[in-house]
């Protein structure tokens, strides 16, 4: 399990290890701009590359995707990835926390904005009960 890990300034690596640190079935070791390991001791073991230390904040806020994404322009490396996709495959419910977290946090943001703009006003009330409600002459047209 993991011993110590060493982050820069990058505030979102905490939650994503949250969710890292359930790995059961293989362990990964991070290198670069920031260093530890996550997982278990098993048959097998990946080690990534962190070239940006922002790579976690892309991972938060696009899951899986943003994993992708992040290799792609170059954010992080592997001479693993193999291991390392078998590592994930292994642990398939890690990665679905890992996507639920986003769409908890992605829901959360859009209610509380929605909310705020259904502000309990007499002109916000006069809109949300238009909005609710069909109390046009035409609804009564059709009696």
């Amino acid at each position: 399990m993991i011993k110590t890990f060493l982050y820069g300034e990058d505030d979102s690596l905490p939650l994503l290890l949250k969710s890292l640190l359930k790995l059961r079935h293989g362990q990964i070791t991070f290198q670069g701009a920031w260093n530890g390991t996550v997982g278990e001791v098993s048959d097998l073991h990946a080690v990534i590359e962190v070239h940006n230390p922002l790579l976690m904040d892309l991972i938060l806020k696009n899951g899986v995707l943003g994993a992708a994404e992040g290799y792609i322009r170059g954010d992080w490396s592997s001479e693993h990835l193999v291991e390392l996709i078998q590592i994930l495959a292994r642990n398939r419910a890690v990665l679905d926390q890992i996507n639920q977290n986003i769409i908890a946090q992605a829901s959360q943001f859009f209610l509380k904005a929605w909310y705020q703009n259904r502000k309990n006003s007499i002109s916000g009330s006069r809109k949300n009960i238009a909005e609710h409600y069909d109390l046009s002459n035409d609804f009564f047209k059709l009696f």
